[in-house]
């Protein structure tokens, strides 16, 4: 099943988080700016589910400011520049999945991606 909360400010973020931890949902995918996921990532409820970052790019929240209970869909800044060592296998099974947002400027990034 798939649910959308649409958020406005610091509250929205509480009333999204307290929903979703109320809702049982394991996984969801935030597409907020650093300030908001940090935001979400440590309100309370927010360790009974798993967030996927889809909105903020910086490589420091994959390394110094990591957030707890936070994965990362967008490649880091060595990926996107093919300096990264590839994984075997990620390559074959990224082919398979790719996550575009509603916007224009989602559908713009996605070929920066390797999407097809």
């Amino acid at each position: 099943m798939l649910k959308q909360y649409l958020v406005s400010g610091q509250n929205g973020l509480a009333d999204a988080a307290a929903a979703i931890a109320a809702d049982h949902i394991g996984f969801v995918v935030a597409d907020l700016d650093e300030p908001a996921l940090r935001a979400l990532a440590t309100l309370p409820g927010a360790e009974k589910f798993v967030i996927l970052n889809a909105g903020a790019p910086d490589d420091r929240l994959r390394e110094e400011a990591c957030l707890p209970g936070v994965l990362h869909s967008l490649p880091s800044r060595a990926n996107a520049h093919g300096r990264a060592r590839p994984i075997p296998g990620v390559e074959a099974m990224a082919a398979l999945v790719r996550v575009t947002g509603p916007t224009p400027a989602d559908k713009l990034y996605a070929p920066r991606c390797g999407a097809r």
